[in-house]
């Protein structure tokens, strides 16, 4: 009779009667509160009508049946879905102890951890997974992005093309296997190689996404890791784009919304507590509202105050989802122009962007590198940092916005009161911060480090090492490795001049700024938002002007602050001037003193603002500025 009751209830539930069949399993419940397949039926039921509800009573299942593998599975995933990662994480945890090789909670396990960044954890058990179900695909990716980011590059590709010789029309693993790139380069020479792969394995992508267009969308990758190569990578853009183009979803041209003010949309994954957001927050905060009504797009992950901050002034709408919906979703608010901070970072963003969702379409420098979408029609850098015919690297038109080609603001916390001490850096070295993500420091410029030092024995140099710059056990590895060999090749131990420090939080990092005595810019990736929170503090940045706007952020703002002395064209000039300055705190004072007086100039500058409202209302990029020699300062208005 039980059975019966319950059945009756799940016919009702499948029927669209939830409220129904709720109804009699709260009944049957009263009087068999031990019916645990009874339980399991009511928290599934109540996971999308009543999830507060759901969550007690998956509680309640779990702990009434610890060893019900369903239970632990289950609730792991409501949880996940409500945003508590932490205690899904321990459910599914319960679920592999429960039933070791059962594969549901492993995958979804190995996906938290992927998310998190945690890839020396998900290792074991994607390969764990993989074994309960061996030529899995959801296993095998998973344990192919967790060597990857562990820096085994070799043995994920290996993983993936074994996979696809028995599957070769995989549009899934075509592109994954093409975006199987080392996280950091053992030597210049395999960052050539690992970039000529990339190319290799990306051209022939196209027959696949013709075949499955949607499952290619799903497949979609970014090529973050190529981008920190030293190389002109517009080519490599231009054909990423034509794919992403192709899997986009077929929308009617943009119809923009016929209005007294020209309606303009500001859509990133990252417009929360960001180095985006503290960038670019300025145009959606300083556009005109008598002339513009200003839509902010949140995506694929929660607001937070910050982003709430940004949207009060604005239409705010936070979306998640399949990218090609969200792109539907922006479709349809008649945009007449629409700008990224930044495209690169995130493969759903790169998605949403290949459709055509508003007349104008720009990006701008929060990842510095051309798109290769034909849908995005502007790249808004900077007037200081691009160099002379800038515009070949890019496919979009270039946009020159005036000075840094920002509005922003300082840092909202102040530094903490931590000293050397605190970071374990001796008081008597002249210590230069290098606080760059590890794969933004490239292996050709590793003998830069040991130079200095070589020439200025107190020299102490500090790296960024934690997770948070994605910097895995293997990546630090890589990275140490590389060092050691440069050291010894200048007859140098590497550890007595070199400290890796952890994550810090934001206002333990601004004191770390503080106590260092040089800024010493990545010759390959170029400073921008720690640039500009080392000048708030006080702290001197040297820097090499690249080839390459993303190498010569530090060097345009430095430009603006007319201390042009402070800036090299060459890695040899660099080593000359960190050294120099590193032997002469009397020069390094002095220089400090002009860096404070005129450090305002780069906070609340609002030419790009009125500069990207007239390119706006012009449908297009202005003309181009006139060129300043780069070795002096360019002119403010």
């Amino acid at each position: 009779m039980s059975a019966s009751r319950v059945d009756r209830a799940i016919a009702l539930l499948q029927a669209g009667d939830t409220a129904g069949g709720l109804r009699i399993l709260k009944r049957h419940l009263a009087r068999n509160p031990g019916d645990l397949r009874a339980r399991l039926v009511q928290a599934m039921a109540l996971d999308t009508a009543d999830p507060p509800r759901a969550a007690r009573a998956w509680a309640t299942l779990t702990r009434r049946a610890p060893g019900l593998k369903e239970g632990w599975l289950m609730r792991g995933n409501h949880l996940d879905r409500h945003g508590d990662h932490a205690e899904a994480e321990r459910c599914w945890r319960r679920a592999v102890a429960v039933a070791p090789g059962w594969y549901p909670p492993a995958h979804n396990l190995g996906e938290l951890l992927i998310r998190q960044r945690r890839y020396t954890e998900a290792r074991p058990i994607w390969r764990a997974a993989l074994s309960a179900q061996p030529g899995d695909w959801a296993a095998t990716r998973g344990l192919a992005l967790s060597l990857m980011y562990e820096n085994a590059t070799d043995e994920a590709i290996a993983l993936v093309t074994a996979w696809r010789r028995s599957r070769p029309g995989s549009v899934e693993a075509a592109w994954l296997d093409a975006r199987l790139l080392p996280v950091v380069h053992r030597s210049a020479e395999t960052a050539r190689a690992a970039a000529e792969r990339y190319i290799s394995r990306l051209a022939p992508l196209r027959p696949l996404i013709a075949q499955n267009p949607t499952a290619a969308a799903t497949a979609a990758w970014d090529a973050f890791h190529l981008h920190y190569i030293d190389a002109d990578h517009r080519a490599a853009q231009a054909l990423l784009g034509e794919h992403l183009v192709a899997c986009a979803r077929a929308l009617p041209p943009p119809t923009p919304h016929a209005g007294d003010r020209l309606r303009v949309g500001f859509a990133s994954s990252l417009l929360t507590g960001h180095t985006v957001s503290a960038l670019f927050g300025g145009w959606i905060a300083g556009l005109d509202r008598s002339r513009f009504d200003v839509f902010v797009y949140q995506l694929f992950s929660p607001a937070d105050d910050n982003t709430r901050v940004l949207g009060a002034r604005a239409t705010l709408r936070t979306l998640t989802g399949d990218p090609a919906d969200v792109a539907t979703a922006i479709h349809a608010d008649g945009l007449h122009a629409l700008i990224f901070p930044e495209l690169g970072m995130d493969r759903r963003l790169l998605r949403v962007a290949a459709h055509r969702l508003a007349p104008l379409q720009c990006v701008s420098w929060g990842h510095p590198i051309t798109t290769g979408l034909s849908t995005i029609d502007v790249f808004l850098s900077s007037a200081a940092m691009e160099p002379d015919g800038g515009d070949a690297h890019y496919t979009e038109a270039l946009a020159r916005l005036p000075g840094v080609g920002i509005c922003t603001w300082p840092p909202k916390v102040a530094p903490s009161g931590k000293t050397r001490g605190d970071f374990g850096l001796p008081a008597e070295d002249v210590v230069l911060l290098v606080p760059q993500s590890l794969y933004k420091l490239l292996p050709e410029y590793d003998n830069l480090y040991a130079r200095i030092a070589a020439r200025l024995p107190s020299a102490r140099i500090v790296f960024l090492a934690s997770e948070k710059a994605n910097a895995s056990d293997g990546v630090r590895r890589t990275f140490t490795d590389r060092l050691a060999a440069a050291f010894a090749a200048e007859g140098l131990d590497w550890t007595r001049h070199v400290t890796l420090v952890p994550h810090q939080s934001p206002g333990d990092f601004l004191a770390l700024n503080r106590c260092a005595d040089l800024f010493l810019d990545a010759p390959g990736w170029s400073g921008g938002r720690t640039t500009l929170e080392a000048i708030h503090v006080g702290l001197l940045p040297v820097t090499r002007a690249g080839r390459f706007m993303r190498q010569r952020h530090t060097a345009g703002i430095l430009w603006e602050l007319e201390l042009d002395e402070l800036v090299t064209g060459n890695v040899d000039a660099l080593v000359d001037l960190a050294v120099s300055l590193g032997a002469d705190p009397t020069r390094r004072s002095d220089l400090r003193a002009q860096l404070v007086e005129r450090r305002d100039r780069l906070f609340a500058d609002t030419r790009s603002v009125r500069a990207l409202e007239s390119l706006i209302t012009r449908g297009g990029p202005l003309p181009p500025p006139p060129q300043t020699p780069r070795s002096a300062p360019p002119e403010r208005t």
